[in-house]
This record gives structure tokens, sequence and C-alpha cells, in this order.
């Protein structure tokens, strides 16, 4: 989807429309997924499912140094098991 100043439109005017980048990780790109409520006389309402994103500096024994990363909680119990490069690796994304 273009975005605003691309089809030249101003943004709309509330707080955190678009300021704010969506919650998503940098590393497999997992983000919110729509979902449905549903009552006990089966009406169904649209909901959000979102991921549990925590900003947090990891150390990368290869580079000596620590890289800051937006990673799901998820990815980072598993970044503990493997090791960040191979987790990215095993993503296809880069890290440095």
């Amino acid at each position: 989807m273009p975005s605003f100043h691309a089809l030249g439109l101003e943004q709309p005017d509330h707080p955190g429309y678009a300021d704010a980048p969506m919650a998503r990780s940098e590393i497999t790109g997992k983000r919110k997924l729509s979902a449905r409520n549903v009552s006990h006389s089966n009406i169904k309402t649209k909901r959000w499912q979102n991921v549990n994103v925590q900003t947090r500096r990891v150390w990368v024994p290869e580079f000596n140094r620590f890289v800051t990363l937006k990673l799901t909680t998820r990815d980072l119990r598993t970044i503990t098991k493997l090791g960040l490069l191979a987790y990215a690796r095993k993503h296809g994304s880069s890290v440095g």
C-alpha cells in the first residue's frame, strides 16, 4: 500500500497512527495477526493477536560487540540456544 505522501495526501492527525512503527521482529518478520473473538452466542468480531516484541541488546561474539534489535520473546529464547548469527542465517537475515 502506498504511503500518504506518495499519494499526495496528508497523514491523519491522531497520535500513534503512522509515527509508531509496527511491532515486528527484525529477523523473522513476525507481526500481529488478524483473529476473531467468538461470543457464547457465536457472534464473531475482529481483533488483533499482537506479538511480544522487545528491544534488546544482544552480544555477538563473532563481532565482539552488542547489536540492538527488535525481537519477539520466542526469537530471544532461540537465539540463546543457537546464537544470533546462526538464527539470522536460518531465517535469511543479516546482522551487523
